[in-house]
């Protein structure tokens, strides 16, 4: 199996979310939990991957907005944007993948995808970053693929300039 005999789109009543497990019960919970409702009420929205032609959810993100304090950025960025204050954001909340897809490249495929919709997003509603709530264990996950810790926090940050060459819109 690869990547491409994958989609993702957006989260709906017909998936099948019972059977996912990453490792991580507080993923996987909120998934099965709060995802939809959080949908409903328009405070994220969750993308899930799924085998093409079946509804069984194998990986998915969530994303929403937010606003950063300019203080908490690096040295560069602060300069750049103090005048600010804070600064809006799309917050890469949660992403995961199922057990038995871990350590293929699926994680990567979908933050690639994650970031895809950030952009896409930016241009329509000012966003100047990603957001990342990273789990202890998946921060260098997320350093690898360019994101730098927040100064207070386990979140990490990728200024959406770098997202659009990460993708190649840049």
């Amino acid at each position: 199996m690869n990547a491409l005999d994958y989609r993702v789109g957006p989260l709906d009543e017909r998936h099948e979310l019972m059977p996912f497990l990453c490792g991580e019960a507080a993923l996987d919970n909120h998934l099965k939990n709060d995802s939809l409702r959080e949908m409903d009420l328009k405070l994220s929205t969750t993308f899930v991957m799924v085998r093409d032609g079946r509804l069984r959810v194998m990986g998915f993100f969530s994303l929403s907005a937010l606003h950063i304090r300019v203080g908490e950025l690096s040295a560069e960025l602060k300069d750049t944007l103090d005048r600010y204050g804070t600064i809006p954001a799309t917050l890469i909340g949660r992403l995961a993948v199922d057990e038995t897809l871990q350590g293929e490249g699926f994680g990567r495929a979908l933050l690639f995808k994650a970031l895809k919709k950030c952009l896409s997003t930016a241009a329509s509603v000012g966003s100047a970053m990603v957001i990342v709530d990273a789990k202890p264990a998946a921060v260098g996950f997320y350093e690898k693929h360019g994101f730098v810790l927040l100064k207070k926090n386990r979140r990490l940050y990728l200024p959406m300039a770098t997202v659009a060459e990460a993708v190649g819109e840049g």
